[in-house]
């Protein structure tokens, strides 16, 4: 299955791996302009995008320990998608 791309914050979020290779929950939120990071991430896994995601430990801005998610499209992926946007810049 080719992976395709269905709406801007699909594309922003792919844009965001070619830009930045790992993205977490964070930075996702702020680029792709969606709350709800973990259904954008399980919509491209149905459009045909294979990806992981690392939780990775931190403190909190209150100094809590958390384990926010760090998203990397697979090598083969990522390539796909340099070569999708590959005439546009970031």
């Amino acid at each position: 299955m080719i992976p395709k791309i269905n709406s801007k914050r699909q594309g922003r979020a792919i844009q965001a791996f070619v830009k930045y290779d790992a993205v977490s929950t964070h930075k996702m939120r702020e680029i792709a302009g969606q709350e709800n990071v973990p259904e954008l991430m399980a919509r491209l896994k149905r459009n045909g995008w294979k990806w992981e995601c690392e939780r990775v430990e931190m403190l909190d801005r209150d100094g809590k320990k958390c384990r926010p998610g760090v998203y990397q499209l697979l090598p083969e992926h990522l390539e796909i998608a340099k070569k999708m946007f590959k005439s546009e810049r970031l």
